[in-house]
């Protein structure tokens, strides 16, 4: 995937930016803290997935004073097949998106067509972070490479809202309807078991993608694996709807005292190990970054294999966190890729040094939320 061209009306700090002469290699912008940089990888992840990577909601990227934002972007596939995508955004309403394909689509039908892999600063809520974070990364790429996935885990939040609802009235004393409350849980069962079973499998295949790229960036015979922390069953199990089914009804007195739902896909948790030892509590700082890279390519490599599709390759200021050896091989990464890549940072000049002679680049300097092609 590349894209051609970026506009921008309202969007956080840019009032009106229209981003074009991009190279189909990299792309540098260059700015201090609060230029606008990160707006701008915020708005490609907007268009590609329904929403911001920084997880933030839809009113906050409207521009202080403005009432609405708009968010256009013009890409061409790798079999050269032009593609657009719009996305609008009132205060009080819904998105309105459209795309190459209708006028109006819902967020769900973007995921896929941009395949987007994405590396902050914040590389500790991945190899270190909450289990929602671990969770969110888990499904952000399996969405991606897969509709059956991104489906079920929209019925699982839907049927999960509903049975906590009930659980939450019985505990009130508002009522509690045996017949509503079962039928509800055995369709959570059903669905909760299906995202479980394709979160094993995934991470299972994805092992040895880490283990690829760690020893590259690293160069480091470090092995890698991890433990799935599963609930209300055994990670691996060909009998995952049984016991999830077996471990609700032994914990449903509970559930109901609390008025919420104790078992399932949404409390799943993943630790990576490295050399057996957990790295939330024995990594270096280093090793940590080295993981968290590892595991962005190991996606990258994943999504393309999948969707026959390059990703987008979107880094949000990491290169001050990391070393120049380090920067160096993960430069070298980059240009193995052959991929479009955005890069924001303060200072461009160890990114300059790392790219390889036969990489075109671009450089755009970005100052409250303006942009100017400085190199091209």
């Amino acid at each position: 995937m590349i894209v051609d061209s970026l506009v921008l009306n309202s969007f956080r700090n840019h009032s009106q930016t229209r981003l074009k002469n991009l190279r189909n290699d990299v792309n540098i912008f260059v700015g201090n803290n609060g230029a606008g940089k990160t707006s701008i990888l915020e708005a490609i992840s907007l268009c590609a997935l329904s929403k911001s990577f920084l997880e933030v909601p839809d009113a906050s990227l409207v521009q202080q004073g403005a009432n609405t934002f708009s968010a256009t972007l013009y890409c061409s596939t790798d079999l050269q097949t032009p593609y657009t995508v719009s996305i609008s955004y009132e205060l009080g309403a819904r998105k309105k998106i459209s795309n190459s394909y209708a006028d109006s689509v819902l967020p769900k039908d973007l995921i896929g067509i941009i395949p987007l892999v994405i590396m902050s600063p914040d590389y500790k809520t991945l190899t270190a972070g909450t289990p929602s974070s671990k969770r969110s990364f888990l499904d952000t790429i399996l969405s991606q490479s897969s509709r059956v996935y991104a489906s079920t885990s929209l019925t699982v939040k839907k049927i999960l809202k509903h049975r906590n609802a009930l659980l939450q009235q019985a505990r009130d004393g508002m009522g509690f309807n045996r017949d509503i409350f079962e039928i509800v849980t055995e369709d959570f069962i059903k669905h909760s078991a299906q995202l479980c079973n394709f979160r094993q499998k995934f991470l299972k295949e994805f092992l040895p993608y880490i283990q690829k790229y760690y020893s590259l960036i690293a160069q480091n015979p470090e092995e890698i694996s991890f433990q799935f922390s599963a609930s209300g069953y055994e990670s691996g199990s060909e009998t995952i709807e049984r016991e999830f089914r077996n471990s609700l009804k032994h914990i449903e007195k509970q559930e109901l005292q609390r008025g919420v739902t104790l078992l399932g896909p949404q409390k799943e948790d993943i630790d990576f190990l490295l050399n057996n030892r957990n790295v939330k509590d024995s990594a270096s700082q280093g090793q940590h970054k080295t993981l968290y890279s590892s595991i962005k390519f190991a996606e990258f490599l994943y999504l393309e294999t999948l969707l026959q599709e390059k990703p987008l390759l979107l880094f949000d200021d990491i290169f001050a966190e990391i070393d120049d050896s380090r920067s160096f091989n993960i430069f070298s990464l980059v240009n193995d890729c052959k991929c479009q890549t955005f890069v924001t940072s303060t200072d461009s000049a160890r990114i300059r040094q790392s790219i390889e002679s036969n990489v075109s680049w671009a450089i755009f300097s970005v100052s409250d939320g303006n942009v100017q092609s400085n190199y091209v």
